[in-house]
């Protein structure tokens, strides 16, 4: 089941939940079921699913005990019917949400069952964020502040809310960066030791050797079948500025010292240096390539590409436009091309 807490589910109807898919945005996802078609036996007749409530997704992203405590007991009856649902239909439950890293601990508790970490190189997440945010979508630069906001009985959630100006949502905050990859790299250090499989879904997508390989560790832990093919690795856009990779990586490795000390776990260590040394590489990449095209946006401007009089059908176009489509109407705008 795809999302179980996003909190699309809190009012969805059943005739929006069998059309609502990809397709409605521009999302880079394969073409397939619609998002929430699963969940429509459970949906109520006014709408909603029954049992879920808004609260659940990012506003209990970590549990009230933190990130080792346990279910509420309204989302251990929610998560319960799911289960139910599947056994009741003779398949094995698979479910699924970017929700849930926060309560991994806690949903391993209640339930069991292999837990995979689906991992993305974080610059190419934060560039896909900032990318929906040109489409004049903040759904996901909002997530990191109210994942922050909402959650600061965690104490370093708390902290991140101190030291980064999470309410600035522009394009181009680096407190934002600082506070998205951060949040992630904490998150890594303090669940990774009760994750099953780590999935390193940019590995995947460029390399069929690392993807068979993947594919059989799967089916050997879950006796599941899955088809990793579809998996592809592209690349948004970013406007923030960094300054050169290697102050990046510096900053993000002094802050693991001063921030998680000796808290953080010690079979985490390689993952997050691996981790850091991923996004500093693909941020160096990116500064290379685009670096000079992205400051000149950044500075001059791509509130909307469809601006300086362009029609609300002309807007609505960029939905369908590749980023490379949007990024050479940007460099044309500004007065690049």
């Amino acid at each position: 089941m795809y999302e179980i807490f996003n909190e699309r589910l809190a009012v969805v109807t059943r005739e929006q939940a069998a059309k609502e898919g990809s397709e409605d945005w521009p999302s880079k996802h394969p073409p397939g079921l619609s998002y929430f078609s699963e969940f429509i036996p459970l949906i109520r007749e006014e709408g909603g699913v029954e049992s879920y409530d808004f609260s659940m997704g990012m506003a209990s992203f970590v549990p009230v005990g933190g990130l080792t405590g346990r279910l509420a007991n309204s989302e251990e009856r929610y998560v319960s019917s799911l289960i139910a649902h599947a056994q009741r239909l003779g398949k094995r439950p698979l479910l699924s949400d970017t929700r849930t890293l926060g309560r991994i601990r806690a949903l391993k508790h209640s339930f069991g069952g292999i837990h995979i970490l689906v991992y993305r190189n974080l610059f190419h997440q934060w560039c896909s964020y900032t990318e929906q945010m040109v489409y004049d979508n903040a759904t996901f630069f909002n997530s990191i502040r109210t994942i922050i906001k909402n959650n600061q009985h965690d104490p370093y959630f708390a902290f991140l809310a101190r030291r980064f100006d999470i309410e600035n949502l522009s394009k181009d905050s680096s407190d934002l960066f600082y506070a998205f990859v951060f949040m992630h790299l904490y998150l890594y250090s303090q669940t990774l030791d009760v994750v099953d499989v780590v999935l390193d879904v940019t590995q995947v997508a460029q390399s069929p050797e690392l993807r068979r390989s993947m594919e059989r560790v799967i089916f050997d832990r879950t006796r599941i079948t899955l088809d990793l093919s579809d998996a592809r690795s592209s690349l948004g856009l970013s406007l923030v500025d960094l300054g050169p990779p290697e102050e990046l990586a510096r900053t993000l490795r002094s802050g693991i010292d001063e921030m998680f000390g000796l808290a953080l776990y010690k079979t985490a260590r390689g993952f997050i240096e691996q981790a850091i040394d991923d996004i500093s590489e693909e941020y160096g990449r990116y500064r290379f390539y685009a670096g000079t095209a992205s400051k000149l946006i950044a500075t001059r401007g791509i509130a909307s590409v469809s601006h300086r009089g362009a029609s609300r059908e002309k807007a609505d176009t960029l939905k369908n436009m590749s980023f490379r489509q949007v990024l050479g109407r940007a460099i044309k705008l500004i007065g690049l091309g």
